[in-house]
């Protein structure tokens, strides 16, 4: 049986991680805004190791289609934070989550 407080710790971690990768799509977000490669910047870095880590350690696969369904979050170009506090978050969580995994 897991100790509860073990199951607290990793789902904190997890959450912590995931914020990370809100944070690195709402970067992206801005660069496509300001520079125009912000698609391009969030594809380099999931692909990177750094950007694979972080991706594991939130709970998401970095495949190929995890990729994709970053870039095509930047693409919108609805920020994470405006993505889930709309009456359209639930469907862009689910969309971001769904696509990401």
């Amino acid at each position: 049986m897991s100790n509860p407080n073990e199951i607290s710790a990793n789902a904190a971690h997890q959450q912590l991680f995931a914020s990370v990768v809100l944070a690195a799509i709402d970067d992206a977000i801005a660069d496509e805004r300001k520079r125009g490669n912000g698609v391009d910047s969030i594809g380099h870095w999931a692909q990177s190791r750094d950007g694979q880590t972080v991706l594991r350690c939130a709970g998401i696969e970095p495949s190929q289609r995890c990729v994709e369904g970053l870039k095509g979050f930047v693409r919108r170009g609805v920020k994470t934070s405006a993505a889930l506090t709309r009456e359209q978050g639930k469907r862009s969580k689910e969309t971001l989550f769904v696509s990401l995994g």
